[in-house]
């Protein structure tokens, strides 16, 4: 586990179910200063594959997706990377149709111009 310490965090132990691999990890956190709360709102397991048991009974479905601290990827279940490839298509589709657009506009960009470098 490499979860970053370090910055405020306690919000997602307070405010998303949250289970801590490893009782070195989960030490790391009850002591960080950052975050003095954290693991009261956490529980522990002993492996990364204990966790995800205890996710899947906790949710009843098999679809998770794994924070571990680290900006700009995702960790997640195969089932859920799955889903999210099944429908990125669509969302793909409604964002540069609707809510892009839509953003735009709230702005006051002129989309237009877009489309004249699209050509």
């Amino acid at each position: 586990n490499y979860a970053w310490t370090g910055y405020p965090s306690a919000f997602f132990s307070e405010h998303i179910p949250t289970v801590v691999v490893g009782a070195e990890q989960a030490k790391l956190f009850d002591t960080e200063p950052m975050n003095i709360k954290y693991m009261d709102h956490a529980v522990i397991a002993k492996t990364t594959e204990g966790a995800m048991e205890f996710a899947y009974k906790m949710t009843g479905t098999d679809k998770v997706i794994i924070f571990d601290g680290a900006m700009g990827g995702l960790n997640c279940s195969e089932s859920m990377a799955e889903l999210l490839i099944d429908r990125a298509p669509a969302v793909g589709e409604r964002v540069e149709k609707e809510l892009l657009p839509k953003w735009f506009r709230q702005r006051g960009v002129d989309v237009s111009v877009l489309e004249k470098l699209k050509g």
